[in-house]
């Protein structure tokens, strides 16, 4: 029998990434020291943040007009590189508009102009895909997602191939799961390939566990 697949959606934070730093110099590069940063290797000063089995937003908050300056944010995503500029906030926060799984590193491109900026977690992205069996019978998939906080998501499917295509066309696959905002159970009865919950917005204490489980025998 299959094991169950469990995905944590942790609450949003504007310190997983850096804690507010104030780059002196053009090019500074943020030293990766927020709550979800960490060191793969312990004898290399780098550091990177992951965002475990989900792929989410990155934000730059400040209480400053720091809006003449530009953030370029890399890490991986689906396992390929991943790379974005923003221009930075103005006493607000911004976001990329591509997901990340990891954080390799931030830069800014001058000094700040106003004051020092938090690099997080951002409010939107998805969890990992679920690889359906297509050869298990009967192929249904039971579905359970818990919130906690204030969160909304969507439960997603697809029938295209996700590690050859990048952003697939999707279908919503449980009507009692799109755009919901509490916990709910529902059951993929149409076959597909790949499933995962989208976000589509959430809180700072907003956040879901996603499990998983393909019924049947192959």
């Amino acid at each position: 029998m299959a094991q169950p697949s469990v995905y944590f959606w942790s609450v949003d934070s504007a310190l997983s990434v850096a804690i507010a730093q104030s780059p002196g110099a053009p090019n500074y590069a943020y030293v990766l020291n927020g709550d979800l940063s960490y060191a793969p290797n312990p004898d290399s000063p780098n550091r990177i943040a992951s965002f475990g089995n989900c792929s989410r937003t990155v934000s730059v908050a400040s209480g400053f007009d720091d809006s003449t300056n530009n953030f370029t944010i890399t890490g991986t995503y689906q396992g390929n590189p991943q790379t974005e500029t923003i221009a930075g906030p103005n006493n607000d926060t911004v976001y990329t508009t591509k997901l990340f799984d990891t954080v390799t590193s931030v830069t800014v491109d001058t000094t700040l102009a106003g004051g020092p900026a938090d690099i997080g977690a951002g409010e939107t992205g998805q969890t990992w895909w679920f690889k359906h069996n297509p050869y298990s019978v009967p192929s249904e998939t039971t579905v359970q997602v818990e919130v906690t906080g204030t969160i909304e998501y969507t439960l997603v499917s697809t029938l295209y191939d996700v590690e050859k295509v990048s952003n697939p066309p999707t279908f919503e696959s449980v009507s009692d799961m799109i755009a919901e905002t509490a916990s709910e159970f529902g059951i993929v009865s149409v076959p597909a390939l790949y499933s995962a919950i989208v976000i589509n917005s959430s809180t700072p204490g907003g956040g879901l566990t996603a499990t998983f489980l393909q019924q049947g025998i192959t």
